[in-house]
Parts: structure tokens; C-alpha cells; sequence
């Protein structure tokens, strides 16, 4: 007999400085997903934000920004500094393709190399003669 695993649902905090928007984002996560989200809190400032996200613990933050009430620089300062994982979602109804487009921030551990093929550089130290000479 199989055992079903059980998976606890996202924990979501959402930062709005638009409260309708932030609670419409809210019963839209609970419909679509019911069981596999379970929305923490939804704020309205940096602070509350901050406060929340120290608060709950979650697992994933959606930050509707906009410049007037989301220090966005503040924010991610915070949930990166955090000792547990957080991925971020940034939404910005005034960017990208009308509307369309989300960044999303995610602590990541990554190979130098990775990093140089983002960049298309070859950082100091890390060529394969630089690498090998050490061994």
C-alpha cells in the first residue's frame, strides 16, 4: 500500500500598498490552489512587512511594488539577511509587458563558473590554470 507524502502548503505573505489588490491576490491564491497555499498576512507597509515576514516565517513573499509604500531595497535586505530560504515574487503592475512580467528573487548556491556565464566573464582566480596551479 502506498503512503500519499504529505506536503504542507506554502506559507505567503503579501505586501501591497494597495489593500484591495492585496486581498484580491489573496482569494486568488486560496481558490486556485486551496490545500497547497496558505496565505500569513497581508500588509500594507515596509514595516508591516518586515514585522510579518519576522513573525510567520514564510516560505514564499509576493511584494506588489510600487515606489510610494515598499522599500523594495529594504525588503529584500531583510528576507536575504534571514537564516531560513524565502523566495520573493516582485510584481509591479506599472512594468514589463502590461503587467505580464514578474521578477522573482531566490537564494541560490551556484558554481563561480555559472556566475561567469551570466556575466560572460572570467573572474579573477577562477581560470582552470589559475585553479590547477593551487593543487
Amino acid at each position: 500500500m502506498n503512503k500519499a507524502t504529505f506536503t504542507p502548503p506554502q506559507r505567503i505573505l503579501i505586501a501591497s500598498g494597495h489593500a484591495l489588490f492585496g486581498e484580491g491576490l489573496r482569494n486568488l491564491l486560496e481558490q486556485r490552489w486551496e490545500r497547497n497555499v496558505r496565505v500569513v498576512g497581508v500588509v500594507q507597509s515596509t514595516a508591516e512587512a518586515i514585522a510579518a515576514f519576522h513573525q510567520q516565517s514564510p516560505d514564499v513573499v509576493i511584494v506588489d511594488h510600487d515606489y510610494a509604500t515598499i522599500d523594495l531595497a529594504e525588503l529584500l535586505k531583510t528576507f536575504f539577511s534571514a537564516p531560513q530560504d524565502v523566495r520573493v515574487v516582485v510584481l509591479s503592475l506599472g512594468e514589463g509587458v502590461a503587467g505580464k512580467v514578474a521578477t522573482v528573487y531566490a537564494r541560490q548556491t551556484v558554481p563561480v563558473s555559472r556566475i561567469e556565464e551570466w556575466l560572460h566573464i572570467e573572474l579573477p582566480g577562477t581560470a582552470e590554470e589559475d585553479v590547477t596551479a593551487e593543487h
